[in-house]
């Protein structure tokens, strides 16, 4: 009996160790940084996936649907994800695990978990708190517990490829007075008490997570590089730091800080391209918001393995597609348009700047917009140039292109070649076919014919009052500063006459 029991044991060890994958962050001799799934590198292609379809707000829940729903949706969705070459999403903890399980089987989609970690407040013995308070002992057992949840839940669970805790919660930091009495933290002011007490909870989680789920990597979501001095002294447990970004075209010192204050991989946890709504000119312009994907990507991959502060493992943008809630998100007015109206200024985007009037639509912000053709409630999404600007760019593996040098197999391929080629006029023609969704009434023509160029890329949009849009093709950036154009393109896109454009230039309206 004993015998059959141990077999039983050893067999059911070996079934769960051949299911469950190991990730783990790798340094190299060298000081490269990388990701590895059962030893093999990924570096992380990743989008924001959160489900909101027109009508609703981010109360809505797919979770709550019927499976067939579920699955129906993550097969179109996973497929233009796939098509687009994303290898990674980034989910909240509400995800059911046979989904994550799911998305990994039929589309090769890892799932980055984020549990909450009390971002949207707590429940404490029965009261309700809109702001976690880490200062005191109560919340952090409440914050902690679900924390230990999330990481049991997903346990086993094939697809997943790290636990991040908590999303820009050092901005969060503005909770009531604590005395000092209820815990002993170190600090002499009350903003680093409380920095104190954000950051020693967070290394607990992730250290219990490493306890109880020890094959995969553990980190949290900081708002920017803020308090690396303090993650330096009480979070040894953390495995790779991510952050949110909002600095508009390039990534800047953040992989230096974290390199010489910290030494972690650094995962961009969500990198905003801007929107693809200028409020400027009031009219959508995908031009402009693929052209600062591709600078902030370039950044990326410019700091991975072999290159640059080789601390880079990767990206996530924000966002799949737009949210149609995000212009008034505590109001259920309205969830059925896609509003156009600025919320905030921010001068990092600047294409659309005329200070000082708001410039960032939050509705706008997707790779794909929310199409008028529909599956139930859910519309089929309509991808953007910038998300035709990220699968020509992602063709291209960091890790791969810098392991081919070292061996000599790289062909001449470098991210700089690869760059070169990349065309964002063809891009947001394509795009624009795709996805356009608002056109202005002045003076647009709808049946055009539209020819890319395939090199050179700046181009410029320009409104003169009582006069159609143009597009202005200036080669300037081509290496041979001549007009080289690609074939023709039916599309939709504002600013070209019935004439066509193939062949000849345009001069600005100004």
């Amino acid at each position: 009996m004993k015998k059959v029991l141990a077999f039983t044991v050893l067999f059911f060890t070996v079934v769960v160790s051949l299911w469950t994958q190991e990730v783990k962050t790798v340094k190299d001799a060298g000081g490269s940084w990388t990701i590895e799934v059962d030893g093999k590198p990924i570096f992380v292609k990743g989008v924001v996936w959160s489900v909101t379809p027109p009508g609703t707000n981010f109360t809505y829940s797919l979770w709550k649907e019927n499976d067939k729903v579920i699955r129906s949706l993550i097969d179109r969705d996973g497929q233009l994800m796939k098509d687009m070459g994303v290898n990674a999403v980034r989910v909240s903890s509400e995800i059911p695990a046979k989904y994550v399980e799911y998305m990994f089987s039929k589309h090769g989609i890892y799932t980055i978990i984020v549990d909450s970690f009390g971002r949207n407040g707590v429940s404490v013995q029965g009261r309700r708190f809109d702001l976690a308070n880490f200062e005191r002992p109560e919340h952090r057992a409440v914050v902690l517990a679900q924390a230990r949840a999330t990481v049991e839940k997903f346990k086993g669970t094939k697809g997943i490829l790290m636990y991040l805790f908590g999303n820009e919660m050092n901005y969060r930091t503005y909770w009531p007075d604590t005395p000092k009495t209820l815990m002993e933290l170190p600090g002499d002011t009350r903003s680093e008490r409380r920095n104190y007490a954000l950051y020693t909870a967070l290394e607990e989680a992730m250290k219990t997570a490493k306890e109880i789920d020890p094959a995969h990597p553990v980190g949290f979501i900081n708002g920017d590089i803020g308090n690396l001095d303090v993650m330096a002294e009480v979070c040894p447990s953390m495995d790779i730091f991510g952050t949110n970004l909002s600095r508009g075209a390039r990534i800047g010192n953040v992989y230096d800080e974290v390199q010489w204050q910290i030494d972690r991989p650094v995962l961009i946890a969500q990198i905003s391209p801007g929107d693809a709504w200028n409020a400027k000119l009031n009219r959508e312009d995908q031009y402009h918001q693929a052209e600062f994907i591709v600078s902030q990507w370039t950044d990326i991959y410019a700091n991975a393995y072999g290159a640059g502060h080789a601390n880079s493992v990767g990206g996530v943008v924000n966002e799949w597609t737009d949210s149609w809630w995000g212009h008034n998100p505590g109001s259920t007015a309205g969830l059925d348009v896609h509003d156009t109206d600025a919320d905030y200024l921010n001068w990092a985007y600047f294409n659309d700047v005329l200070y000082p009037y708001p410039n960032v639509n939050p509705e706008w912000g997707g790779l794909t917009s929310q199409g008028k053709r529909k599956i139930g409630r859910h519309p089929i999404k309509q991808p953007r140039a910038a998300y035709y600007a990220l699968q020509y760019l992602w063709k291209v593996d960091p890790v791969q292109l810098a392991e081919e040098r070292t061996k000599g197999t790289a062909g001449g391929v470098t991210l700089e070649s690869h760059l070169a080629g990349l065309d964002l006029g063809t891009f947001t023609a394509r795009g624009m076919t795709d996805s356009q969704e608002n056109i202005p009434n002045w003076k647009v023509t709808t049946d055009i014919s539209f020819a890319a160029m395939q090199s050179g890329n700046n181009i410029e949009q320009r409104l003169d009052e009582g006069e159609e849009f143009i597009m202005l093709f200036d080669n300037n950036s081509s290496p041979n500063n001549t007009n080289i154009w690609g074939g023709e393109v039916k599309t939709t896109l504002w600013g070209i006459t019935n004439e066509s454009a193939a062949g000849r230039g345009h001069d600005y309206l100004c």
